[in-house]
């Protein structure tokens, strides 16, 4: 174990996302210095499926010079540094451990047919219950399976796959190496033994040969001398911890490490999750479970369109011949001049498929009772509904698994909404903990560096030196606008149910029928 010297007392955490790479500075004591981040200097049609990877890195990168240069402090002051990104993506390596292919992220549903193969079988079932994975596109157990079907010639020279952040990992320190979580995140682990599950390598076709080494999160690699370690802003030998996902270091940033503390996050997707000590799984396979470490995993269900839902109203409304411009922002004062309910107006925000609870690549956005009197403002008012409506969907389901939530912290950009937050809230009717911080997941992070490091001995302190700022209550006239509305809303969806298939495959390019 790498113990601190008096020269370096800082701890880096970084976070790439799907749209950015966040980074997040504390001191030995866990306390925030410096927040910075890292933009993807992506062509539009990569921005949430099918990524550069060389394109991530340097966003990482400057995610890393941004907070130390905000911070003011030097590269020896760093003791170390961990590396967080979202879960789900896949990318195939060759034997001389260059990119075959782009980044293919958690929104990338092209594996839909390979998925379906599995739904509603036995083995389906058996595979979720060794591997916590509902049946679903996004999961890179069934990429590479849609990738051996496709581009046998792209997996005749696949020597590894791996996720962006294990690639990262390699770029920075020279090994092939993953953590429980990550591992969890492509279908392919056995939550019960923590190792590799020979029954969905078979599925994908694909051996243990090809896929990282798993070690503890808390495990230590030492950063190598490369260009990426320049970019990064780092010095060579700096301690790396291959830390944990995105969902589980937005916990852990959040100081929701106990029994019935929970998360919600809404970034460009939405996630509800908690820490269970025991793998928990749905009856109808609505909830996904992810390891941690021993005795710690995490439980939750995500939704693909959270703030994505909101830029693609954005994009339809500025879309049109001499449309003036809005940004998301417009869009969120816009929908505070609508009463709760969007005077009769409800968003099924589906624009990107769904996951949780119904695991539905193939469902589409609608509006629902759209009338002559309603104007953009409404549509805003209708999509931020709709996404809390989904995350209430998302916390019935959790509940269905025996979990109780006592507390709902918020993380993520919404946080920066006080109407989305109280609509949340309202539809919820749960109120909303503020942490000091809205980016969760980079703090979390850096978490993992100070375990490693000996700096932080257990996690169970937590939510002592995470502060809440804030509590945000539900609006009474809201929830009762709220408790209409919902059960429209997921009758709605039942309703379009058999339309969901058919439009999707008229908008479906051959390759993938």
């Amino acid at each position: 174990m790498i113990y601190l010297s008096s020269m370096a007392s800082y701890f880096l955490g970084l976070d790439a996302g799907t749209s950015s790479c966040k980074a997040a500075l504390v001191d030995a004591c866990g306390n925030l210095i410096a927040e910075g981040t890292g933009a993807y200097r992506l062509p539009p049609h990569q921005s949430t499926t099918d990524q550069d990877p060389e394109a991530l890195l340097a966003g990482i990168a400057q995610a890393g010079r941004d907070v130390l240069e905000r911070a003011g402090i030097s590269p020896a002051d760093v003791a170390g540094l961990s590396l967080g990104a979202a879960m789900h993506s896949l990318l195939a390596v060759d034997a001389r451990n260059q990119p075959l292919t782009g980044v293919m992220t958690w929104a990338d549903n092209r594996a839909q047919l390979q998925a379906d193969r599995l739904r509603g079988t036995a083995e389906g079932e058996t595979l979720y219950r060794r591997t916590g994975c509902p049946i679903h596109p996004m999961y890179p157990l069934y990429k590479a399976r849609w990738l051996r079907e496709n581009h046998p010639e792209i997996v005749r020279r696949t020597a590894r796959f791996v996720t962006l952040r294990d690639y990262a990992l390699y770029r920075l320190c020279g090994v092939w190496v993953t953590d429980p979580s990550m591992a969890s995140s492509t279908g392919w682990l056995n939550l019960h033994t923590l190792t590799w599950d020979a029954g969905s390598l078979a599925f994908s076709g694909i051996g243990t040969a090809q896929l990282p080494e798993i070690h503890p999160p808390d495990a230590v690699f030492p950063l190598r001398p490369s260009p990426l370690t320049k970019a990064l802003g780092l010095l060579p030998g700096t301690p790396v911890a291959p830390g944990c996902s995105d969902g589980v270091n937005s916990n852990l940033g959040a100081g929701a490490v106990r029994p019935g503390q929970s998360v919600l996050m809404i970034g460009t997707s939405g996630a509800l999750r908690l820490f269970s000590d025991q793998p928990r799984f749905h009856p109808a396979q609505g909830s996904w479970c992810y390891a941690v470490e021993a005795g710690r995993f995490l439980v939750g269900g995500a939704i693909n369109n959270g703030g994505l839902a909101l830029s693609v109203l954005r994009n339809l409304l500025t879309s049109f011949p001499g449309a003036p411009a809005l940004s998301v922002e417009d869009l969120l004062r816009l929908a505070e001049q609508v009463p709760p309910g969007a005077e009769g107006l409800i968003a099924l925000p589906f624009f990107n498929g769904e996951r949780s609870p119904d695991w539905n690549a193939q469902v589409r956005g609608a509006f629902l009772g759209l009338t002559p009197a309603h104007r953009p403002a409404h549509l805003a008012r209708a999509v931020l509904e709709g996404v809390a409506f989904r995350l209430r969907a998302v916390l019935e389901m959790l509940e269905e698994t025996g979990l109780s939530l006592s507390e709902i912290r918020a993380s993520g950009g919404f946080v920066r909404s006080r109407l989305w937050l109280s609509i949340v809230a309202s539809a919820l009717e749960h109120p909303l903990s503020l942490p000091a911080s809205g980016e969760t997941s980079s703090r979390g992070a850096a978490f993992w560096a100070m375990r490693a490091a000996g700096a932080l001995s257990n996690f169970e302190s937590l939510p002592e030196r995470i502060t809440i700022v804030e509590t945000v209550p539900p609006q009474p006239a809201a929830q009762e606008a709220y408790r209409r509305l919902y059960p429209l809303a997921q009758s709605g969806y039942r309703a379009l149910l058999p339309l969901y298939d058919a439009l999707a495959d008229l908008n479906s390019s051959p390759l993938e029928r």
